[in-house]
């Protein structure tokens, strides 16, 4: 084919070479750890990248979001039913009852319109918005007003602390009416040991001076020791002013078929986060799954030992109501958890009567489920 002419390289005549464009200099910067809005959204990546349960997602990712736009309260909505109905199912800074309770229809409100448009909104005041939606569930000035309830009930529980290293034990049996002691008692004269599981609600401290007191017969209680010498040297001082007996957790149940029927009440606090236990009973607390101790059901278990609710209510300021309630009859035969059921719907029912006398601040849910499996 003439018409084709291969070119050569110009090296002569007519022709010039034409050079390549250099290329631009360009800087590439790595951005180490340490920015930390940024490293929350990467984190927040990988951590959405992996796979896990539904639960876990919604207990976690409202907190990453809130602390990556720096916001004090995020939502998570799920599109349930017919794919018409927005529902709240994650949220940090609204009351954990609000989960499953709010509900939009697509559309509704600013979030359903987000929804709708499926295009992000901002709203500079949302209350002024046409499209706000407002829940009782949600009232924020009722919210700050739990808060400052609880801190200052807390501040007058330590205060109530201090002051019980000299209270006389009138005062205290004025202070702490205890009521529904008959059950226990009669168990405990006819020669049966009875176990007592209380909560962290209201003061728990003057719970116990004013059992000891009220009984009528030895008291013993599990206890976890302080790291600080002083303080743990006070502490024992004044948890055992009347007569109780204290003995480590790690070796209550030890203590408990040592001493055999001796006829005493053996108290224990068991809503606390079990992160040292491999045994754990997970149900929904709070709307959340939360993971519980099962010292209380394996000691009833073993023993056959009847068991009763502590339940501690606040009267008035520096007055408190003790109410027993019964939780497992003796030698009662119960499906594995029932007995650690029957505790945390107690203690629910009590946080829900009066939120403000439970310690919020103590980080109940760092234990997630998914680590752990469903048990």
């Amino acid at each position: 084919m003439s018409g084709l002419k291969k070119k050569r390289p110009a090296d002569s005549g007519s022709m010039h070479a034409v050079r390549p464009r250099a290329a631009m200099p360009t800087t590439a910067r790595i951005h180490a750890r340490g920015e930390r809005r940024l490293d929350l959204i990467v984190d927040f990546v990988h951590f959405v990248a992996k796979p896990m349960p539904l639960s876990l997602l919604l207990d976690e990712a409202p907190r990453r979001i809130a602390q990556i736009v720096g916001a004090d309260v995020a939502s998570l909505y799920l599109l349930e039913g017919d794919g018409d109905e927005l529902v709240l199912r994650g949220n940090v800074g609204f009351p954990q009852g609000a989960r499953g309770v709010v509900r939009l229809a697509v559309g509704e409100g600013i979030t359903g319109m987000a929804v709708e448009c499926m295009r992000p909104i901002s709203v500079i005041q949302a209350s002024e918005h046409e499209r706000y939606r407002a829940f009782p569930e949600l009232d924020e000035p009722r919210l700050r007003d739990l808060m400052r309830r609880y801190y200052r009930g807390f501040a007058e529980v330590l205060v109530e602390i201090v002051k019980s290293v000299r209270l006389p034990p009138d005062e205290i049996r004025r202070r702490v009416r205890v009521e529904g002691l008959d059950a226990a008692r009669a168990l405990i004269a006819g020669g049966s040991p009875v176990l007592l599981v209380a909560a962290h609600q209201c003061n728990w401290e003057w719970m116990l001076l004013a059992l000891t007191l009220e009984l009528s017969y030895p008291l013993d209680a599990a206890y976890k020791p302080l790291v600080d010498p002083w303080a743990e040297r006070e502490m024992l001082k004044l948890r055992t002013r009347f007569g109780s007996r204290l003995v480590p957790a790690q070796g209550l149940l030890g203590d408990i078929i040592k001493r055999g029927r001796t006829p005493r009440a053996i108290a224990l606090v068991a809503d606390q986060e079990p992160r040292t236990s491999e045994h754990k009973h997970w149900t929904r607390f709070l709307n959340r799954d939360t993971a519980f101790y099962v010292g209380a059901e394996e000691i009833a278990r073993v023993t056959r030992f009847a068991a009763f609710f502590v339940g501690m209510r606040r009267t008035a300021r520096g007055h408190y109501a003790v109410t027993l309630s019964p939780l497992a009859a003796p030698a009662e035969m119960l499906a594995a958890g029932e007995l650690t059921e029957r505790y945390v719907r107690f203690v629910e029912q009590q946080i829900r009567a009066a939120p403000a006398d439970w310690p919020w601040s103590h980080k109940r849910w760092k234990l997630k489920r998914s680590l752990y499996g469903r048990s």
